[in-house]
């Protein structure tokens, strides 16, 4: 249950349950438990740069309250005056949308995959690549 509630509460509370998991057990010879918590940590870790990374762009693109209301009510007036702005801005939420249905589907995976007694669920080359 504790590599489970890792991945699990990994996609609410970032890479911290997996850090603690880790941090508890990488020393009592629990290895199934330390490789679960070490394998949380990584992933979130990975998403948490990724975040930042498109809050950081979209902060660049300095789109105003004003230009997000007038796109929603459908006008296109914002897109004819700062077409590359905007775009980047549209482009960094739709990132950020499929990043966190990502984060939420694999950390859900994970969890099955625990509950079942297998390892971590994550995809292993992204993994090896991030860190």
């Amino acid at each position: 249950m504790l590599a489970v509630s890792a991945h699990a509460l990994g996609f609410l509370l970032g890479l911290m349950p997996g850090l603690i998991l880790w941090y508890v057990y990488h020393d009592r010879g629990s290895s199934w438990l330390s490789r679960h918590g070490l394998a949380a940590a990584r992933f979130q870790g990975a998403m948490l740069f990724i975040y930042i990374g498109l809050v950081s762009l979209y902060d660049k693109c300095r789109i105003t309250n004003k230009e997000i209301i007038l796109l929603g009510n459908g006008s296109l007036a914002p897109l004819l005056q700062r077409p590359e702005a905007i775009s980047i801005a549209i482009l960094c939420v739709l990132t950020f949308v499929a990043a966190w249905f990502t984060n939420l589907a694999l950390s859900v995976r994970s969890a099955v995959a625990a509950a079942r007694s297998q390892g971590p669920a994550y995809p292993t080359r992204f993994m090896d690549a991030c860190l």
